[in-house]
Formats: C-alpha cells, structure tokens, sequence
C-alpha cells in the first residue's frame, strides 16, 4: 500500500520529502543497521539454513572421500674431484647444479615418469618431481608428493631417477679419470726420461769430484754439470706433479645415493579438520550472500511495483 505523506503547502513554501513502502525518507534509504541485517536473516532464514546444511554435507563428504598426500624424497651426493691451486687443494664437483638440474628436469625426470605411465595408466598425471640443489652443498635432493595408493610406484620412480643420475655422473667422473691417467703416463714417461739423463750425467760429476789435486773443471765438464743440475729440478717437479696427479685420481669420488627413496611419517598440506572448517566458514559466508541477494531483489522488485501502482494512481 503506498503512503502519501505530502502535504498541501503555500506556493514556494517546500513540500515534505514522499515517503514509499515505510522506507525512511532521503539520505536515510542507505543507511543500514545490525538490527537489519538480523530482519533479513529471520526472514530468510529457510534458505539460509538449507544453503548452510548443504554447502557443509558436501564438505564434510569430499573432504573424507579425499586421500591423504605423503611427500616421498632421497637425496644424491654429487661426485667430486680435487684440485691445485696456488698450493691449495680445492673440492669441485663433477657437474655444476645448474647443469645438474637442468638435466634431471628437462631429461631424466620426463623420461621415467614417461615410462612408469606408459606401464600404468592409473598412475596420476600430475604428478611432479621437484629437484633442489642447496648453495654449498654436494646432496642433491629429490621428491615428489602422492597418494599412500601409488607408494611403491612412486619410490620405484624415484629409485630409477636415482640410478640414472650416479649413471650420467658416471660418464663424466669416467672421462675426468681418463684425462687424469693420461697425464700421469706423460709424466712417468716424462721422468724415466729424465732418470736416464741424469744416470748418465752422473758419472761426469763423480769424475770430477774425483779429479787429482783440483785440477780446474773444463767447460764441456761445467756444462754438463749445469744440466745434471738442471735435470735434478726437473726430476723433482715431474716427481712432483706425479704425486698430484696420483692425489687426484685417489681422491675422484664418484656420484653415490645417499638416501634410499622413503615416504615421510605425516601427510603434507592441510589437515582434514583443518580444510572442513575452512569449507564451514566459506558456506556460512556464501549462505549470508544467497540471503541478501534474494532479500535485495525481493526489495528491489517490491518497490518497482509501488512506483508503478503510484504512477497508475497519479494518471
């Protein structure tokens, strides 16, 4: 029923704001107060609840029906190789983590995962194999997160990234080795040569010594002298390099698993009872929204058929 509340007044004096529906007049229509938000949950409160019970039944059913996640991981110790330098012996990995990475990612990941699916088609497509290479470190570290379903598949896969990694670093400590063995027998050539010089400049030297009331060295003499000498330092630092050499390759470690793949104790990500309360208070702020959306068209609609009854009673 429309209410007219407006009053017959002298010309220029102002006529009182119309009042429609018991709405309050003017700047009042937009203010809102807790006592509103109550009316409009009493009034719809059938929907409120309904939308409520629903959202929490198909929570509580999917959370449930869900499985739980386990992280499975193991971890890689990277080869190594030792070096000189300025007379310092330093570690070096066998393969550098950037290029380590790139390749377990762009090239033994894909193609195990690519066969473990091919042989079971249940297998979950998503799933992702993460590769870290901590700063300062020699371990590399694999994992993957799954269902307690797929267990042993999972550690199976992680086993044959494991293998394929040792036999890729394997390659590469196998060519490190070959180049150091190839030095080491340049340098034993290198010093059974110079053993030779020296055994046979030695003799001049012992002649030398022994020559009768110092008699005065020749300069053929002083010269080979001088290169018995000279061949005595260069025996000293091919004997030398030798031991380096002989240094590194006894100390070439090759790429080794370090932990067997394992699955962790606790499942990762949000706990069930976690998730059903999250799921509870995201369907009660849904239910509030279903209520005033439909209170707000109710209203809305309400009042475009007072303006229209107010119009057919002005004509």
């Amino acid at each position: 029923m429309i209410q007219d509340q407006s009053l017959d007044v002298p010309d220029g004096a102002s006529r009182p704001v119309q009042q429609v529906h018991g709405w309050p007049p003017g700047p009042y229509e937009t203010e809102v107060s807790l006592t509103d938000f109550f009316v409009v949950l009493l009034r719809r409160k059938h929907l409120f609840i309904v939308i409520l019970i629903l959202w929490f039944t198909a929570s509580t059913i999917v959370t449930l029906m869900s499985r739980n996640r386990y992280r499975y991981f193991t971890s890689v110790e990277v080869g190594s190789r030792v070096v000189w330098k300025d007379d310092v012996l330093q570690i070096v990995l066998i393969d550098v983590p950037d290029n380590a990475i790139t390749t377990i990612n762009q090239s033994i990941s894909p193609t195990v995962i690519r066969r473990f699916m091919e042989q079971n088609p249940d297998l979950d497509r998503s799933l992702e194999i993460k590769v870290h290479f901590p700063k300062n470190s020699h371990i590399i570290l694999i994992e993957s997160t799954a269902t307690e379903e797929h267990e042993e598949l999972i550690l199976k896969i992680l086993q044959d990234v494991n293998d394929a990694i040792v036999v890729h670093h394997k390659r590469l400590t196998d060519v490190v080795r070959d180049a150091y063995e190839h030095q080491l027998k340049h340098a034993q050539l290198d010093l059974e040569m110079t053993t030779k010089l020296i055994r046979s400049l030695g003799q001049i030297g012992t002649e030398s010594r022994s020559s009768p009331g110092g008699q005065p060295i020749s300069g053929a003499d002083a010269i080979s002298l001088g290169e018995l000498r000279r061949a005595e330092l260069e025996e000293r630092r091919i004997q030398q390099t030798i031991d380096e050499i002989q240094s590194q390759i006894q100390h070439l470690k090759e790429t080794q698993i370090l932990a067997e793949p394992m699955r962790s104790i606790k499942a990762v990500g949000t706990s069930r009872s976690r998730t059903l309360l999250m799921s509870s208070l995201a369907g009660l702020l849904v239910a509030l929204l279903a209520a005033f959306v439909v209170e707000f068209s109710a209203r809305a609609q309400q009042q475009l058929q007072d303006g229209q009854a107010l119009d057919q009673t002005k004509s």
